[in-house]
């Protein structure tokens, strides 16, 4: 898949390029999971923000496990085992930043597989996954080389996707307001270009020279997610996000029908 460059966007990060931390935890989680499941593995496949150079403050480890079948419930506990021995063993990271996914090697073609440890999860964004590995932001961990089987996803695919994180920010703002702006900034940059390989900071630094006017609560944002914040941030998000998320759905809406 041809993703456009930007001047916010750099190129991905091999896996000697990650902090030593993240090298550390995907290494343990590699040898762990082989260990437990053994040749059920097919491949795991870390992508994310961490792939993204301009990326700040970096806690989870996105990552995709494909597996050549269904876990037993004894795999499942097994699995479950390997999170919380990883969140235990390293500082300042839980079993949330732990953001897996194990999918079935079988439904990679499906719009929303399912996941195989946690009961009735699918993953939603899985066209736009799947988008961001194909265009090189993927380190292979263990496994074949992409694209492999990994079906190239379409636009419609990529809508449904963009679509459902946007459904999804709208509900969470009050809880995560920074994380759902520069999200929304991503949502309007992926829709406007119709890339949507770019990572939340680029999109952010996009939309502050594309929408100059709401550059407090954009900025406001890029420093709260990179835990850099100021005095002043708070209060910025708790009055800025929702007009801005509701400017956004405006751009976005206008974007769809160009």
């Amino acid at each position: 898949m041809n993703t456009p460059k930007t001047k916010y966007k750099g190129d991905p990060r091999r896996f000697g390029e990650l902090p030593q931390r993240t090298r550390l935890i995907c290494n343990a989680l590699t040898e762990k999971l082989i260990t437990v499941l053994q040749d059920n593995i097919w491949g795991i496949y870390l992508y994310g923000a961490v792939i993204f150079p301009e990326s700040d403050h970096i806690a989870d480890i996105d990552s995709h496990v494909i597996l050549k079948k269904s876990l037993s419930e004894v795999e499942k506990n097994k699995v479950r085992h390997v999170h919380k021995v990883l969140s235990d063993s390293f500082d300042h990271l839980t079993e949330d930043d732990l953001d897996i996914w194990y999918i079935l090697l079988g439904d990679l073609h499906l719009p929303a597989p399912s996941h195989q440890v946690i009961p009735n999860l699918c993953d939603r964004s899985w066209a736009l996954h799947r988008a961001h590995m194909l265009a090189g932001y993927c380190i292979v961990l263990h496994g074949p080389e992409l694209p492999g089987v990994f079906p190239a996803p379409t636009w419609s695919e990529l809508t449904l996707s963009l679509d459902s994180e946007q459904k999804s920010i709208m509900k969470l703002f009050k809880r995560y307001p920074a994380y759902c702006v520069l999200n929304a900034c991503r949502l309007m940059y992926s829709y406007e270009t119709k890339d949507v390989v770019i990572s939340k900071k680029a999109a952010a630094q996009w939309a502050i020279a594309r929408f100059h006017a709401w550059r407090e609560v954009i900025n406001a944002s890029i420093r709260w997610y990179a835990e850099d914040k100021r005095d002043s941030d708070r209060l910025t998000l708790e009055s800025q996000t929702e007009p801005f998320l509701i400017f956004s759905e405006k751009i976005i809406e206008n974007s769809k029908h160009e």
